[in-house]
C-alpha cells in the first residue's frame, strides 16, 4: 500500500475522521438511528477508509 500523503498525514486525518464519526454516532444514533449493529458500521467504516488511503487520499470518483 503507498502512503498518500507525506508522514502519515493520511492515517492522522483519517483516524481524527474515524474517532469524530464515533462520537456523533454514539451521541445521536437514539435520535437518528441507521438500522446498524456496531459491529456492521465499523466494518463500512473500515472499508471507506482504507478505500481513501489506497487512493491517495483523492476526492474523484474510480
Amino acid at each position: 500500500m503507498r502512503v498518500p500523503f507525506r508522514s502519515g498525514q493520511a492515517s492522522r486525518m483519517m483516524s481524527r475522521t474515524v474517532i469524530g464519526s464515533c462520537v456523533h454516532r454514539a451521541a445521536s444514533g437514539r435520535f437518528w438511528s441507521d438500522g446498524l449493529s456496531w459491529d456492521v458500521w465499523a466494518s463500512e467504516t473500515t472499508e471507506m477508509a482504507l478505500a481513501y488511503l489506497v487512493s491517495g487520499g483523492s476526492s474523484e470518483s474510480a
